[in-house]
């Protein structure tokens, strides 16, 4: 919608459709007990970069770390031991003493990402100019909070499920600040019942928005139209 509302294109010409990224037909299957013992923050993207948010998300967290002392941040994607970028995390790591503290698991698996978003505390999406963010919606349809940059694709993503459900269905966040702010605000416990209600708009909005059937549906009615 971002790009529709920057060119002025035209309703009824021209249409907004938003990528299948579920099927509205998965079953979910989540173990009892979590992958990672203790209280934890997820980072997930197909490649660990500075343009995916990786390193706000450290710096967040570093900062978060000070004050609690027990929580992790958890890295999954695609990364190289040598890379420079990947170097200089370490080195923020090493610095901020948290090597116990910042996991990076490497690849895995949709269904093992899906356990671990299950039972994260939230999901970081800290990127500046993400275009639509997959892993935010893949984040909300496995009730994982989603703590997000309100810029770009993530802030349509939540724009969307507040005019669809009536209330916030994650954490916007615009700075550092903001984000150990959300941080600290999700893991005190009597915010419990509010964040499962933004859990649970949040996985109706992507089952709304989201799957592959809503996207094939769409690109068949503009056939038919035409």
């Amino acid at each position: 919608k971002g790009i529709f509302d920057h060119f002025n294109l035209k309703k009824g010409k021209d249409y907004v459709i938003y990528d299948g990224v579920i099927d509205e037909n998965t079953i979910l299957h989540y173990s009892e007990k979590s992958p990672i013992e203790g209280k934890f923050f997820l980072y997930v993207s197909g490649t660990i970069s500075e343009k995916k948010g990786a390193t706000n998300a450290l710096i967040s967290f570093s900062q978060f770390a000070k004050e609690d002392k027990n929580s992790k941040l958890l890295y999954v994607g695609l990364y190289y031991q040598r890379d420079v970028y990947f170097q200089k995390l370490k080195a923020i790591i090493k610095k901020e003493a948290l090597d116990d503290r910042v996991l990076f698991l490497g690849r895995k698996s949709t269904s093992e990402v899906y356990n671990i978003m299950y039972h994260a505390s939230a999901f970081l999406m800290l990127s500046k100019f993400e275009g639509f963010g997959f892993t935010t919606a893949e984040a909300m349809f496995n009730h994982c909070l989603v703590i997000g940059r309100n810029t770009a694709g993530t802030k349509e993503q939540f724009d969307n499920g507040l005019s669809f459900s009536g209330n916030e269905i994650g954490l916007r966040v615009n700075n550092v600040k903001d984000t150990i702010e959300a941080m600290k605000w999700v893991l005190q416990p009597c915010h419990s019942e509010e964040i499962n209600k933004m859990k649970a708009s949040a996985k109706k909005t992507v089952e709304h928005f989201y799957t592959y059937q809503k996207y094939s549906r769409s690109i068949s009615r503009i056939y038919e139209n035409i």
